[in-house]
């Protein structure tokens, strides 16, 4: 099981408190960088530059991995094409809707197919702008991928629910909410300051997050709602102490104003997960990107899952605030 987390849909990190328990609870934190901005750091901005300096985060760079991908283009133009016969775009539908900017590097030979299918249009070199909605497919495909790479290995995380919602295939992937569970320092703290305390209380966090780590496996393979319900009543009632410990280290590290947030998460495990591959959604999408054909799956005990999916849950995120 993975113990690193691939952040998306942006090339910056946020600057917040979402992001802050990203970095205390999980062990490599990366972003999806192009390399141009690998090359000039002072583009990322001073907050993401000193993550970099720490350690905090890493760079991802798509150049390095995505021709290790047999059907990265392939498969999403096929969910491109299904997209305009669904929205029933035609040509020039892109001048009334809304776009959203995606690199060049991110895209491969995408970018000129989408044009060439009135989704999307040059920019600014090296960026292309893409219909908003499908730009969004995009990134939650670019992150799933990556993320199911063995030199990333690591789960696709974003503090957007729309965007975790893409990976969703209605009753095969189990929605978890777990409120007032991830303890972390409110307001904005350096770098620094962060590295320091992820360092001396290593070993606390590790075994809190395999804790909820664990928990969800389990709870995604219950699929009555009530059970699971039931379930994370438990859990949460055991869950205090380590809580507690959490947030008494992070008072003695002299952080004064802590605050809890949600912990959101589609899961899928086992045959639920085959399920989700083979009646549609994004994760047939990713599935094909690795020559993997949806129809292959029937059941989980006819035949296993692709090696880049074996340890994955779809997708995860810590939440700071209501959803």
């Amino acid at each position: 099981m993975t113990n690193n987390v691939l952040y998306y849909p942006y090339i910056r990190v946020p600057n917040n408190d979402w992001f802050t328990r990203v970095l205390l609870y999980w062990d490599t934190v990366g972003s999806i960088v192009p390399y141009e901005y690998v090359m000039n750091p002072e583009t990322l901005g001073p907050h993401m530059g000193s993550l970099l300096t720490e350690g905090l985060v890493k760079h991802v760079v798509p150049a390095d991995y995505l021709h290790r991908v047999p059907n990265f283009t392939e498969a999403f133009v096929q969910r491109a094409e299904q997209f305009r016969a669904q929205h029933n775009l035609k040509p020039g539908s892109l001048a009334n809707l809304p776009t959203f900017r995606i690199h060049i590097e991110k895209l491969e030979y995408i970018g000129n197919i989408l044009c060439e299918m009135g989704l999307a249009r040059k920019s600014k070199y090296p960026w292309y702008e893409i219909e908003g909605r499908l730009a969004d497919i995009f990134m939650a495909y670019l992150a799933g991928v990556l993320s199911n790479l063995p030199e990333v290995e690591s789960h696709p995380i974003t503090d957007t629910s729309d965007q975790l919602s893409l990976y969703e295939s209605p009753e095969m992937i189990r929605t978890l909410v777990l409120d007032e569970l991830l303890p972390a320092p409110s307001g904005g703290v350096p770098a620094s300051d962060l590295s320091r305390f992820k360092s001396k209380n290593k070993k606390l966090l590790i075994n809190f997050r395999s804790q909820i780590e664990s928990f969800i496996i389990l709870a995604g393979s219950i699929p009555e709602l009530a059970a699971r319900k039931e379930l994370v009543g438990r859990f949460l009632g055991h869950a205090k102490a380590e809580i507690d410990n959490i947030v008494d280290a992070m008072k003695s590290h002299g952080w004064t104003k802590i605050s809890n947030g949600r912990f959101f998460t589609y899961t899928a495990t086992g045959a639920a997960l085959a399920d989700a591959i083979a009646t549609g959604g994004l994760l047939t999408t990713i599935a094909a990107a690795f020559g993997t054909a949806a129809s292959a799956y029937t059941t989980y005990r006819e035949t296993r899952l692709p090696d880049a999916f074996q340890n994955s849950f779809v997708a995860y995120a810590a939440l700071a605030k209501n959803l």
